[in-house]
Order: C-alpha cells, then structure tokens, then sequence
C-alpha cells in the first residue's frame, strides 16, 4: 500500500490535524465524528456551528465563503455542473493544484449541497475517478445550525483504502476550522448553549370535555389557526416539535426556543387556541440533552 504522505499539493490533513480535539469541542459542542454507513464505505464529520443555514451554506457554496473560513482560493459555481475547485496550491502545476475537475451535482440553498471530489495528487492513478460529497444544513435553533458531512462512492482496492484513510483524517480537521470561523465570539458561544435549551408547553385541558367531537365552525377555524401558527414557527426554526398525544388522555405538547421566560410565555399565550381559551396550558422550561438532528449517528442507521 502506498504510504500516506504529508505532500504540499491539495493535502487537507497536514493542514487541519494541527487543530487539537479542545479547540474543537470549544467551538463546536456537537463534536464531529468519523462512523461506517451499514454496507457502503462512508466518512461523516459534523459541526453544530451559531449561524443560520443560508450564511453556512453561503460559506460551503461559494469563493468567498471558502475563502473566508478555509483560507484557500477556489473556482465555484453555483449551478449544476458548475466547478467546486478548491485550489490548496495555486502555484503547482495545472491538474496537481487541488480539487481541479470536481463539479457541482445538486444543490437546495440553505438545505444541501453535493459535488464530486477526487484524490490528492499523491495518488495520480486514482485521481480522476471521482468520489462525491453531500454536505446537509438543519436548523437545530434559531440561528444555530447542524451541518453534515458525508463523503461516499468508495471503491476498493490499496489506493483507494489510504485515501479514505486520509480524509477521515482531514474532514474533521476542515469542520473543525468552520466550527471556530462561525463561533467566533462570546455571543456565538453563548447562542450554542442556549440551542441545548428550550421550553415545552402542555395543553393540559380543552374549553370541554367532548370539544373535539363536538366543533363548532367557528372553533374549527380557531384550531386550523393554532396548526398554522406552530407550523411557521416550526419553518422559522423556532419550535422544535409539536402534536397531540393520540390516545386523548396525554397532553398536547409543544418545544421550542425563546430568549427567556417572558418570551416563551408569549409564544404560548398567542396560540390562537390559547387566546380563544379552547386549550388551557402549561409552561415548563427544558433541557435538550438528546435531540435527533443533533446527536443522530450514522452507526445506528
């Protein structure tokens, strides 16, 4: 097997594994970790960084952003078969300066981005079979996002077994300097920690006992207007998840984030339902200590 080699030319890991695992953890509290998809070879890094999904797909997206938190120069367009060239040694002869010929496969703004990749020029005789990436942007608060990596398409063989070694070492390392560009003051900081906090009301009891057998039209409206107004602020990212306990007998339950106590109290008392007293409720604060769409690993898939 050829050695992994620590060359100058479109090496990622020599760069990124000089950020130490603290660093890390410090601006990145979700943690980026490397797992196995079930069958197919895969490599996964995460980063929940205290930016909206549009501005951390901005910086995947485009010259500027890569520019900004990579430091690199790079030729991206943003369409479908345009090039997603990140140029690690500008200098160097063409076709050995980085991700040259990589390109563009699909993308949704603010929710995913996919493109080819292929090998460092290490290894010229598999460099021009291209593996891809698809990178995914969630919002997990407001203004905080979960981003995920995954890189996939690998074949077999000895070139191919210490490429993938490489970059599951220099895929963590690139989050790791996303995670400490987006969190770059105490504000970010401390906008990460609220994200593992949140508030949940209970709908506890209904105006009567048989009200939803016995609807009026008017309170008809009342209820379409109270899914309607958990169903934006579920879009803005603002409640977390929200329904009704199916047997009757638990209470309806709403989570969600707000600044404090008087801004959660407020989001409850403007349920329309609340306001027309067809639901009486509960608030409590919460904690978020497991949340899917951050704590998720693709081992268990």
């Amino acid at each position: 097997m050829k050695q992994f080699q620590a060359v100058s030319i479109g090496l990622l890991a020599a760069v990124f594994l000089s950020v130490s695992p603290l660093a890390l953890g410090q601006a990145n509290p979700g943690g980026a970790a490397i797992t196995l998809a079930d069958g197919e070879r895969a490599i996964h890094a995460r980063a929940i960084v205290p930016v909206a999904p549009e501005e951390a797909f901005r910086l995947w997206s485009s010259s500027e952003g890569i520019k900004e938190f990579l430091g690199v120069d790079s030729r991206i367009e943003l369409k479908i078969g345009g090039p997603y060239e990140l140029l690690f040694a500008p200098d160097a002869p063409e076709g050995t300066r980085g991700s040259e010929g990589c390109r563009i496969l699909s993308y949704l703004p603010g929710r995913m981005l996919s493109f080819s990749w292929n090998a460092p020029p290490s290894f010229p005789e598999i460099r021009e079979e291209h593996t891809h990436v698809v990178i995914e942007f969630e919002s997990v608060a407001p203004g905080v996002t979960s981003v995920t990596l995954t890189h996939l398409g690998w074949r077999d063989g000895e070139d191919w077994d210490a490429v993938y070694e490489y970059f599951s070492l220099a895929w963590p390392g690139v989050m790791q300097y996303f995670a400490r560009h987006c969190a770059r003051t105490e504000a970010d900081r401390a906008r990460l920690a609220a994200a593992a906090n949140a508030w949940v009301y209970l709908i506890v009891e209904h105006a009567r006992e048989d009200m939803m057998e016995t609807l009026t039209p008017e309170e008809t409206g009342i209820l379409r207007a109270h899914y309607n107004y958990l169903k934006e602020l579920t879009e803005t990212g603002r409640v977390v998840v929200a329904g009704p306990c199916t047997d009757m007998i638990g209470p309806g339950i709403v989570i969600f984030h707000a600044e404090d106590e008087d801004a959660a109290r407020g989001l409850m008392e403007n349920d329309p339902a609340v306001q027309a007293g067809l639901f009486k409720a509960e608030l409590h604060p919460m904690r978020l200590s497991l949340l899917r769409e951050r704590d998720y690993s693709e081992t268990h898939r």
